[in-house]
């Protein structure tokens, strides 16, 4: 966690800085290594998570998490293999959120459920993962809204709803994190199914999204009040998106952008049964009239572009720079 972790999202920020995938190589290394050190116990492959002076130890089944992180950003085969070969017969299809204190700090439970989705062998992973995300948010504000969750008492609450046999949160190093134990803000399936990309992870990780969205008549980021999105399906060269406008009587603009920081350029999006058009750019503008929908194909070049804050609006040559440097009377 403390090697592989940071090394994993290095790799795929630096790939989106340069577009290079040779950049994921030591990832790819370290996973591997990894995986060559462990051995077979009742037909699961375990595998080293400590090295001590007598060697390694503390073998755990092998993690599919780290893998699908990079085949998510890759696409290509070899990773969606490192994926692959830590399948052990469990049910990765399982949706899942957490009931036990302190198991809500860093939410990031189901990224194994949303990649059989995206590969499609979970159909219902959509319908399933916004119940659990409800169940959730029910819990947290349950929690935010009793005794316990008034942060004048978190110098002295030891145990979340009672349940003692957790942690004792004064203890060194919990205390600081008690906050987020009440935070009723999740969004992990909304990443998943709206971006099309697995949460991101400690330890350095950006939030890499295959496409995010803007409000096309306000011009804000986000999509526009009553409209809904799912990203079907990924591919190296194209993504299939539906969206929909839940109002029956007003229409709603769209705007979609490749990637999250516009790395991606789309190419030509069709929608069946209706001609295709050329985007041939970051941002694809999507009309949608009154309690309508479209699922739409768009062709995609992967991180063809410098990363950027930029919006259809506001460009970077037009910002007044909030950092500028000093003036040092050298030449």
């Amino acid at each position: 966690m403390t090697i592989i972790e940071p090394a994993v999202n290095a790799n795929i920020n630096a790939l989106l800085l340069t577009g290079d995938s040779s950049h994921l190589a030591l990832a790819r290394q370290q996973l591997d290594a990894n995986f060559e050190l462990g051995h077979e116990e009742g037909g699961t492959w375990m595998v080293p998570q400590k090295h001590f002076d007598s060697g390694w130890t503390d073998y755990r089944p092998a993690s599919p998490f780290h893998a699908i992180h990079l085949w998510a950003r890759s696409l290509a085969d070899e990773d969606r293999e490192r994926v692959e070969r830590a399948r052990h017969g469990a049910d990765w299809s399982e949706v899942r959120y957490p009931v036990v204190p302190l198991s809500a700090k860093h939410f990031n439970v189901n990224t194994l459920a949303w990649y059989e989705y995206i590969t499609g062998a979970n159909p219902a992973f959509p319908e399933r993962a916004l119940e659990a995300n409800i169940e959730l948010i029910a819990q947290q504000l349950r929690r935010m809204r009793s005794s316990d969750g008034d942060p004048l008492g978190f110098g002295s609450i030891r145990y979340i709803d009672g349940h003692t046999e957790a942690p004792d949160l004064q203890i060194d190093g919990y205390a600081i994190h008690i906050w987020q134990e009440f935070n009723p803000i999740y969004f992990e399936s909304l990443v998943q199914l709206m971006w099309g990309a697995p949460m991101h992870i400690s330890h350095g990780g950006l939030q890499h999204a295959t496409v995010r969205y803007y409000d096309g008549e306000s011009r804000r980021p986000g999509l526009p009040d009553a409209t809904a999105a799912l990203v079907r399906e990924i591919d190296a060269e194209f993504v299939v998106l539906e969206l929909v406008n839940l109002d029956l009587a007003t229409g709603r603009t769209v705007v979609v952008q490749a990637g999250s920081f516009g790395e991606h350029r789309f190419g030509e999006a069709s929608v069946e049964g209706v001609e295709s058009v050329t985007v041939d750019g970051r941002w694809l503008e999507v009309v949608l009239g009154p309690a309508a929908g479209a699922c739409i194909r768009i062709t995609m070049d992967r991180y063809v572009n410098s990363p950027s804050y930029e919006t259809p609006w506001s460009r970077r040559e037009d910002w007044n720079p909030i950092i500028r440097p000093r003036a040092t009377g050298a030449d």
